[in-house]
């Protein structure tokens, strides 16, 4: 992500030198508010449902995993939180209804185990808007086995009490963009989810 106006400034700094040393013309650049420029990435839809689908399917993927590595999918697909901050979020991060269950929201807050980009950079996510229905309830069921579990991260590895590490989410996840795909999509990052979630909400 850019912003214009570090762009302007590195030209107006590098102006001043032209004037001050070499007698080059004055020019007058007029500034205006920042706007962000986020690079684009789109998705394809079945792609996304061919990685759930491969999730589930798997060999190489244990049953206790499955479940970790799709809502961690899905999370990454529909939300556009980064990469760490989905495989750091805690049970405390996840507010809902306790009455009618209905209503559930991620809250980022700065912790340990997540270091926020800016102290502004908290932020929350309504998973009933965000996420399909099924999504949802996926959800639910997951963090409710969490809850009754006493756990303190959501996403953990089976049987561990730390957050999950990438390199158990990234091999998968590239294995199954790379070799089942022939490499047509080994472009994509983690960090490309992210984006892709922007863009679609930018053409909402």
């Amino acid at each position: 992500t850019l912003k214009m106006g570090y762009t302007q400034t590195v030209l107006a700094s590098l102006h001043e030198v032209l004037v001050k040393e070499f007698n080059a013309p004055y020019l007058r650049l007029n500034r205006e508010k920042d706007p962000l420029i986020v690079d684009s990435c789109l998705i394809p839809v079945s792609l996304y449902q061919y990685m759930l689908h491969e999730l589930d399917n798997h060999q190489s993927i244990t049953d206790g995993l499955k479940p970790v590595l799709k809502l961690i999918l899905i999370l990454l697909y529909r939300t556009g939180m980064r990469f760490m901050e989905v495989l750091s979020l805690r049970i405390a991060d996840v507010e809902y209804d306790n009455q009618a269950f209905t209503d559930y929201n991620l809250v980022l807050r700065p912790h340990a185990q997540r270091d926020l980009k800016s102290d502004d950079a908290t932020r929350r996510f309504m998973l009933n808007v965000l996420l399909q229905p099924d999504e949802l309830a996926q959800f639910k069921q997951y963090f409710h086995q969490k809850l009754d579990q006493n756990a303190q991260y959501l996403f953990t590895l089976p049987h561990h009490s730390q957050p999950i590490d990438r390199n158990s989410v990234e091999l998968p996840f590239r294995q199954i963009l790379g070799d089942q795909l022939e490499g047509h999509y080994r472009d994509i990052s983690m960090h490309s989810f992210r984006h892709n979630a922007i863009s679609n909400m930018a053409i909402l």
